[in-house]
C-alpha cells in the first residue's frame, strides 16, 4: 500500500492510498479526537476529488453513515 497524499485539518486526517497489488485507490478518514474512522474505495479517476471531499464520496459508498469503523 502506497500513501499518495495526506492532510490534517481541524482534527480530521484524510489519507489517499493506492494498493499496487490490486490497483485500487482508497481514502481513509480519521477523526483524531475520538479515533472514529472509515475507509472507502474510489475510482482512480475520482481519487483527487474524493480526497478533497471525502464525506461526499463516503455517503455515496455508504461508509460514513454514523462514522462506522470499517478499517483499523
Amino acid at each position: 500500500m502506497r500513501e499518495l497524499d495526506s492532510r490534517d485539518a481541524n482534527g480530521i486526517e484524510v489519507t489517499l492510498f493506492w494498493n499496487e497489488r490490486t490497483d485500487r485507490v482508497l481514502v481513509s478518514v480519521v477523526e483524531e479526537y475520538s479515533g472514529d474512522r472509515f475507509t472507502f474505495v474510489v475510482d482512480a479517476v475520482n481519487a483527487l476529488d474524493a480526497f478533497n471531499h471525502p464525506f461526499a464520496y463516503a455517503v455515496d459508498s455508504g461508509a460514513a453513515g454514523g462514522w462506522p469503523v470499517i478499517s483499523s
